[in-house]
């Protein structure tokens, strides 16, 4: 966001919760190992406190942000930074093989209302993907590690 411009209230539709503490954002990043000759696809960038940090490799960072208020932030906020690159675009919808060059890096701090679609339709496209690192709530990744026959086993 932009100084002066109003405050985003998080949007319940989108799932939005959003990254603020600068520790666990640089812990994320430097975490992550990322290859710095390969492109970083950060789905749901929000305000871009990811983004910003993703942004210091130099990498080519390209945000994928399904809320026009945010996109328009994001915008303002990185323009004529010849590394970002914006698509205002639903990712379970996206192309990410349109993305150049291949191989991609794929991050991002999912909601927990598309974690399981968004995972499936990745994993419909992974000819361009070399990995994928995503924040998930708890319960997501408790489906994801159940056992069948639990309570927790679910579609995935």
């Amino acid at each position: 966001m932009q100084p002066g411009a109003p405050k985003h209230r998080p949007r319940k539709r989108f799932g939005q919760n959003f990254l603020h503490d600068k520790n666990i954002i640089s812990r994320i990043v430097h975490s992550i190992e990322l290859d710095s000759t390969l492109p970083v696809v950060e789905i749901g960038p929000g305000k871009g406190a990811l983004t910003e940090e993703l942004l210091k490799f130099e990498n080519h960072v390209h945000a994928i942000e399904i809320d026009r208020d945010l996109a328009d932030g994001l915008n303002a906020r990185f323009d004529g930074l010849e590394n970002f690159h914006l698509y205002c675009a639903d990712a379970l919808k996206f192309d990410f093989a349109d993305i150049e060059p291949h191989p991609l890096q794929v991050i991002g701090n999912l909601p927990y209302n598309v974690s399981t679609p968004l995972l499936f339709h990745l994993l419909e496209q992974l000819a361009p993907v070399k990995n994928m690192l995503f924040m998930l709530q708890e319960e997501v990744v408790d489906r994801i590690c159940a056992e069948h026959n639990t309570a927790s086993y679910g579609r995935l």
